[in-house]
């Protein structure tokens, strides 16, 4: 294949994949002129297309002729790259806000120099070394983070999302500070291992909708790494059974039913309890709070809301600190406003008492059928038990923020494989989930956050009601036991944590 073809093919964004030492194209239509369909509406968009191109078999090819070649060619294509570049960018600097055009001579100098290759192999090791050298130029979009450009750390490119990296503060302080030793992805034959700013995002789910909100926590609150051992985490969780819910059962099928619960039994005291507990867990100033699954009627979440919003006016009114980013107050069954459907819903809520987000459960809960069931558990002897709620909602919001990309979950949907799916693709740091199982520390769930830990480096923080043995669960990456507690009300720092 001849190297002209090859590199329009690289910069053509009508094709669909191309394998460099092969020579084989295929584009999106048999007769596609390459060469005419370069057109980027960005250097961005430039970017994606060849990361888009060049991620997957390309890569690992990469990989495999770096097995095999002398290292001094491999210094001198950086060389080389790096100081065309250099002296481009020195005539023609991309500013900040200037990445969101392309220069066509960025476009020209990079496609002339890719053409001069003698062969297939070393085009393929060019093209890479060139998205690497572009990737570190990105690396000043990083400088502009603090001045209010993190709202802008996604962009969508016609090949996907680029993300921004955003440091994960936590990981930092176990790696740097801690010296704790990463766990290998085995997966590490991607593109994404190799870069350091930018992360083309490829997954277009069609199961959720993904969003990307920036939350601002202050300048304040913008953790340093020695800083990160003070970061407090407040637990409030619950061991209910069965008898503490007012249940409604509905015939489904010959082979199962339906349920969800009304409500909790003796709620007025309860709810008096659970408020009392979060305005105690407020006096130990912890950043971020977590409720569990099924645990707070919504009403009770809004009076949770209410706590934190007078908390945060009096903390204010005597200039005092104020360390709490999030709360996130249990989730309960909830009819909408047309007594339609029922969701499994949570209200996230941010330091001052501002509801920032809605988050809805979906994936249902099975009761399996068992002839030893007793009690209200009876209606499930011969009949499996599906959760009666609506997963329309499909949204996954994804809060970029100063400590990492965070998302929350309601207990059954990270375990889910399209949800995790997303949060690796999405680079997400920590995730808060709001659990209602009996093992929060053991089988699908600790496989789901062992998988996270190696891939994503992420922070796994689950709050769990229904568990006499476990209720609240810590993962941290690289360290190969989580953090469990049995205790019912706590706040607990990074450093307490280790």
């Amino acid at each position: 294949m001849d190297i002209n073809k090859l590199v329009d093919s690289l910069f053509c964004n009508q094709c669909v994949s191309i394998d460099i030492l092969k020579g084989n194209i295929q584009c999106e239509y048999s007769y596609c002129e390459c060469k005419a369909n370069s057109n980027f509406a960005s250097l961005l968009d430039m970017f994606a297309n060849l990361c888009y191109l060049v991620d997957g078999s390309n890569f690992k090819d990469f990989n495999s002729e770096l097995n095999f070649i002398d290292p001094r060619e491999i210094r001198r294509h950086t060389m080389e790259i790096n100081q065309t570049w250099n002296n481009h960018i020195s005539e023609k600097t991309y500013s900040s806000n200037e990445y969101k055009y392309i220069s066509s001579q960025s476009l020209y100098i990079i496609k002339e120099d890719l053409k001069t290759q003698k062969n297939n192999n070393s085009l393929l090791l060019r093209v890479v070394f060139w998205i690497r050298t572009l990737d570190n130029y990105f690396s000043i979009l990083l400088d502009y983070i603090d001045n209010e450009i993190i709202n802008e750390s996604h962009f969508p490119t016609k090949r996907g999302v680029l993300l921004l990296r955003l440091k994960s503060k936590v990981a930092d302080y176990v790696f740097n500070i801690r010296k704790e030793v990463p766990h290998t992805d085995p997966n590490r034959l991607k593109l994404r291992y190799f870069l350091n700013n930018l992360h083309l995002s490829k997954k277009v789910s069609a199961d959720n909708y993904i969003k990307h909100r920036y939350l601002d926590f202050g300048t304040s609150k913008s953790f340093k790494n020695n800083d990160i051992e003070d970061l407090k985490i407040g637990f409030l969780s619950g061991d209910f059974t069965v008898d503490d819910y007012d249940w409604c059962i509905e015939e489904s099928s010959n082979t199962s039913k339906l349920f969800y619960f009304n409500g909790i039994n003796n709620k007025n005291e309860y709810c008096e309890i659970i408020t009392k507990k979060v305005k105690e867990l407020l006096e130990s100033n912890p950043h971020f709070i977590i409720l569990p699954e099924l645990f707070t009627p919504v009403d009770l979440q809004e009076k949770i809301q209410q706590e934190i919003d007078d908390y945060y006016f009096r903390k204010t009114m005597k200039d005092e600190p104020v360390n709490l980013l999030m709360v996130f107050p249990g989730s309960f069954h909830s009819w909408d406003h047309n007594n339609t459907y029922i969701f499994n819903v949570s209200r996230v809520i941010n330091s001052s008492g501002e509801l920032v987000e809605m988050i809805y459960k979906q994936n249902q809960f099975i009761i399996k059928k068992d002839e030893n069931h007793t009690g209200i558990l009876e209606s499930f002897k011969k009949h499996d038990g599906y959760e009666k709620i609506s997963f329309t909602n499909k949204d996954i919001t994804i809060f970029d923020t100063s400590l990492g990309r965070i998302a929350i979950l309601i207990c059954i949907d990270f375990i889910i494989d399209e949800i995790a799916e997303v949060l690796e693709d999405r680079l997400v740091d920590i995730i808060f989930v709001m659990a209602m199982t009996p093992k929060p520390d053991s089988g699908k769930f600790k496989r789901r956050f062992q998988e996270l830990s190696e891939k994503n480096k992420a922070v796994v923080i689950i709050g769990n009601n229904g568990s006499k043995a476990v209720k609240n669960v810590i993962n941290l990456p690289g360290i190969n036991k989580p953090y469990t507690t049995n205790s019912f009300s706590e706040v607990k720092s990074i450093s307490e944590i280790f």
